[in-house]
């Protein structure tokens, strides 16, 4: 799993150790290191890169200025996707299947979780500050506001059999994908 800052200073790497690495890369410094259980599905960061979040699907660590914390996930739900918003305020953590969203307000320590208005939540990224896109395995994709969750745009891609989405560029105006079998 790979993330970066959205001026590409910070860079977060999840291994299939369990190992999460943080780098700054202007001065390829190692800034900060986690370790999960086991492989890492899914990490996010801050602009600033105070705040690194990962999941390995049955764990949600996140670390803010040094100190961290476990994410509890909805009983019965499996995390696979987090998005943390370029302010370091928040951490979005998406669920597979008929999965959720769950919202934590980094700052107080308060959470809910919503229904996912994608199915198979593949990926979470922020758009700006104040729009979350969500991608589904299939290649759906819902675009809401943030934090008031008002939906902006819909849409469903096809790649032919086996899709898999892929990441989405900075300003919401590009997605990838490809064909194939997700790991």
């Amino acid at each position: 799993a790979l993330s970066a800052s959205a001026d590409g200073t910070f860079v977060v790497a999840g291994l299939v150790n369990g190992e999460v690495h943080t780098w700054n890369v202007s001065t390829a410094a190692a800034v900060r290191r986690l370790t999960l259980p086991q492989r890492v599905a899914s990490v996010a960061i801050s602009d600033d890169g105070t705040v690194v979040a990962a999941t390995d699907t049955t764990t949600t660590q996140v670390e803010v200025a040094g100190r961290v914390q476990t994410v509890p996930t909805p009983a019965g739900q499996r995390p696979t996707s987090l998005a943390v918003p370029p302010t370091g305020t928040a951490l979005v953590v998406g669920t597979a299947g008929e999965g959720s969203l769950t919202f934590v307000d980094l700052a107080g320590g308060a959470q809910r979780s919503l229904n996912s208005p994608v199915r198979d939540t593949f990926d979470l990224q922020f758009v700006g500050t104040d729009r979350l896109a969500i991608i589904g395995v299939g290649a759906a994709f819902e675009l809401r506001s943030y934090p008031g969750w008002q939906r902006i745009s819909r849409a469903e891609t096809s790649l032919g059999p086996r899709q898999i989405a892929g990441r989405m560029s900075a300003d919401g105006g590009y997605m990838t994908g490809a064909v194939g079998t997700p790991n």
